[in-house]
């Protein structure tokens, strides 16, 4: 055997010193990463979450490290959801992958839709691992909004300049199904919420008349029997009411994921009237190529989402011909209150908006007259409508949002 030089000896302890205090080094750095459960093997988010991911692949998405996000009071579901949903999807994908706490750099007075669907993301991630956000620039009204507001479960705050009835519905899957919701309740406080605005802004004396009332209670209450009928996989739907003292006006936001409005429809065994003339409208629209350009390609999902608007077109039309009314009945009484009512929709990668621009009118449509919106100057769906309002998004929402926001000067 060859004996070793001093000097050789020498750099052999040199070296194994070096590769033990690499070793050490490198254990404590796995302890540390486990005990944050920053693992990305690790971080799996609930089941519509991690669908929301999976839909948008940001598993394949390229790994920028990037560490903040700037938002402004345009980023809101109305103006500009497609921006909103791909900056939660990068907060997931963020949690999935980084280390380092990232930043929300605010600009301006921040929508409330805005707010609330990045806290539930926030709290969503916190499930799964220890995590923070690190806000700059935020003022001092939605950081007062952001501290009380715990999107995970069901809560009510007010103070002098907002008013927060927040409800993590739980879907009652039990044989007295449709008798026995939470959501009955929440959607009477919710409009209550909305007659109470009215009172304190514009009419001490205003009653909301039991029509209108109605529609917007049971509206909410459509919804939530849809999640049910629909989204078997579906613990949960989202439903918060904001009555914003300062901007006088109250906002409704309802969300779940699940099927989208076009999933739902698709599947549905509709009368085959219906659906022959449904078929017409989307082969004129898609076939037409009414947007020219790829990423705003006018397509299926957009034209059935387009139609489960007009009055009647439920995909459970077979069944109970009473469905289909609410959304409709909801956006006629909403206008009714205050034209200048704003609703965005949000289902799969279509966003549709709806102002006081294109109004509701009586039109034929398949066997009888309905109550009709197409998003165009003729209110006729097998004409092209306005690109502004129904569009087509390059990200994907599986399941539904809607949000509503009611100013309260009556």
């Amino acid at each position: 055997m060859k004996r070793l030089s001093k000097e050789q000896k020498l750099r052999n302890e040199i070296l194994a010193r070096k590769k033990f205090r690499h070793n050490i080094r490198r254990k404590k750095k796995n302890k540390k990463l486990a005990n944050l459960n920053l693992n990305k093997s690790k971080v799996f988010y609930s089941y519509g979450v991690e669908n929301f991911c999976k839909k948008n692949n940001i598993s394949e998405w390229k790994n920028k490290r990037q560490n903040s996000y700037r938002i402004d009071e345009s980023v809101n579901l109305y103006e500009n959801p497609e921006k909103l949903i791909r900056l939660l999807l990068q907060i997931l994908n963020n949690a999935k992958l980084q280390k380092a706490y990232p930043q929300l750099i605010f600009s301006g007075r921040i929508k409330f839709g805005s707010l609330y669907l990045i806290d539930n993301m926030c709290w969503e991630i916190a499930q799964k691992r220890d995590w923070g956000f690190h806000f700059q620039n935020i003022n001092n009204e939605d950081s007062a909004i952001l501290s009380k507001l715990k999107s995970f479960s069901s809560s009510t705050f007010e103070n002098e300049k907002v008013y927060i009835l927040n409800e993590k519905v739980l879907i009652n899957r039990s044989e007295n199904q449709l008798s026995n919701q939470q959501y009955k309740v929440k959607s009477k406080e919710i409009t209550d919420l909305v007659v109470k605005g009215v009172r304190e802004n514009s009419d001490p004396n205003f009653i909301l008349d039991p029509e209108a009332y109605q529609a917007i209670s049971s509206t909410i209450g459509e919804h939530f029997d849809n999640i049910l009928l629909h989204a078997p996989d579906s613990e949960f739907g989202y439903l918060c009411g904001f009555y914003d003292k300062i901007a006088k006006e109250v906002q409704i936001l309802i969300f779940n994921f699940g099927l989208t409005i076009a999933e739902s429809l698709e599947k549905a065994n509709l009368p085959k009237q219906v659906q022959k003339e449904i078929n017409a409208v989307i082969t004129n629209h898609t076939q037409n190529k009414f947007f020219k350009i790829a990423s705003k390609k006018f397509t299926r999902e957009n034209a059935l989402t387009l139609l489960s608007l007009q009055e009647g077109i439920s995909s459970r039309m077979v069944y109970d011909k009473s469905r289909g009314h609410g959304i409709t009945d909801f956006i006629e009484h909403c206008f009714n209150l205050n034209s200048e009512t704003k609703i965005a929709l949000i289902s799969g990668s279509t966003a549709i908006k709806i102002d006081n621009k294109y109004k509701i009118d009586n039109k034929f449509f398949i066997d009888r007259k309905r109550r009709i919106i197409s998003f165009n100057q003729e209110n006729d769906l097998f004409l092209r409508p306005d690109n502004e309002y129904i569009r087509n998004m390059n990200v994907t929402f599986p399941g539904l949002i809607i949000e509503t926001r009611i100013p309260l000067i009556i």
